[in-house]
């Protein structure tokens, strides 16, 4: 048998302690990427999933907060018939602060009693002479 020179023998025991070191820190470095990788995934995904739904849900609540205000300024049929009046602009007030306040409210509002005399906002809005709010399919959903 060969005599192994102080040196060489040096280098042979670096590498049995760096071998397995090497293999280990590899296996960590893949098993990390991966799992990074999977959980960034996951939470990108949460994330969207999270975005999508409050996209909808908060312009719905909006909506209903703003229903719910719209319904407290004209629960009153006296209130809805002075909000109609000719001599009045209150209507208009309220109405154009609420709708300049959301963005989804771009088109326009008709305020009916039930003896189906209307006030729209904008007052520029005019419907054919014929037009009855009693006959439109929202009338019905407030009864």
């Amino acid at each position: 048998m060969e005599r192994v020179s102080g040196k060489r023998l040096q280098i042979i025991m670096l590498m049995m302690l760096l071998l397995p070191l090497t293999i280990l820190a590899v296996s960590f470095f893949f098993n990390i990427k991966t799992t990074s990788s999977q959980n960034l995934k996951e939470q990108l995904y949460r994330f969207n999933e999270n975005t999508a739904l409050d996209s909808i849900n908060i312009p719905v609540l909006d909506v209903n907060r703003t229903l719910k205000n719209m319904a407290e300024i004209l629960s009153d049929p006296e209130r809805i018939e002075n909000f109609i009046s000719p001599d009045t602009d209150e209507f208009n007030k309220k109405i154009a602060a609420i709708m300049n306040s959301y963005s989804y409210l771009d088109d326009v509002i008709v305020v009916s009693d039930k003896s189906a005399a209307y006030k729209t906002y904008p007052e520029n809005i005019r419907f054919d002479e014929g037009f009855n709010p009693k006959l439109r399919p929202w009338y019905h959903l407030t009864q």
